[in-house]
């Protein structure tokens, strides 16, 4: 029998008075099928104990940074957007969402902005435009980013290779894209899941930055 109680637990409606925390519940439980794994194996590969998630979709358990950001890699998405979905309506500085899940001082809304406008300068240049065509495919291929975080890696660098954006946001999409592509970027990408938290900072800013863009009378407004 496989842990009939994660099954049940995955499988539980959202518990009365939970508050906003009911559209976390359900993007879980639809990673948990979507990728055919069960409570105990969401909780290995976050680092998050089995009981907290269990608690977690139980109702049982707030849902905290610290939580949210270990999950966010696991199940594809930005830890803002796991942010709202469980009603924590107030921003984290990204300060606060690294040490929240024990990376201390790892990396400060300054460095990661200075960072960008750096990879901004490169993308718009020929060797940086030649870099993330020839690199995209196969970073696109060996990563093991999953889920809407990876899609919209996808959109993103189709909305590059189209070149139709506006120049400045041509060059901060491409510089997204040459932060997902280095290997060693501030938090390395072979530390799976807690690598790709920078990523998926970076990936979910750019990404609304493109949704408040309108081309063409079309606006870009759904999130990762």
């Amino acid at each position: 029998m496989v842990h009939q109680r994660d099954q049940e637990a995955a499988a539980q409606g959202p518990p009365e008075g939970r508050g906003g925390a009911g559209a976390l519940v359900d993007r879980i439980r639809g990673e948990l099928e979507r990728q055919g794994i069960t409570l105990r194996e969401l909780a290995r590969r976050s680092g998050v104990h089995h009981s907290m998630l269990s608690r977690l979709l139980r109702g049982q358990l707030p849902p905290t940074p610290g939580i949210l950001g270990r999950l966010a890699p696991v199940l594809g998405t930005g830890p803002h957007t796991l942010y709202r979905e469980a009603g924590l309506r107030e921003p984290v500085p990204l300060e606060d969402t690294l040490r929240s899940i024990g990376l201390g001082d790892a990396l400060s809304e300054e460095e990661l902005s200075r960072e960008l406008a750096r990879l901004a300068q490169q993308a718009s240049t020929p060797a940086g435009q030649a870099r993330i065509r020839r690199e995209f495919p196969h970073k696109r291929q060996e990563t093991a980013m999953r889920g809407p975080l990876l899609d919209t890696v996808d959109l993103l660098y189709a909305r590059y290779a189209a070149g139709d954006l506006p120049p400045s946001l041509q060059a901060e999409v491409g510089a997204a894209l040459l932060y997902f592509i280095a290997p060693h970027d501030v938090i390395p990408d072979d530390h799976f899941p807690l690598g790709y938290v920078d990523d998926a900072l970076v990936i979910q800013r750019v990404w609304e930055r493109l949704g408040a863009h309108r081309d063409g009378g079309a606006a870009i407004s759904d999130s990762p």
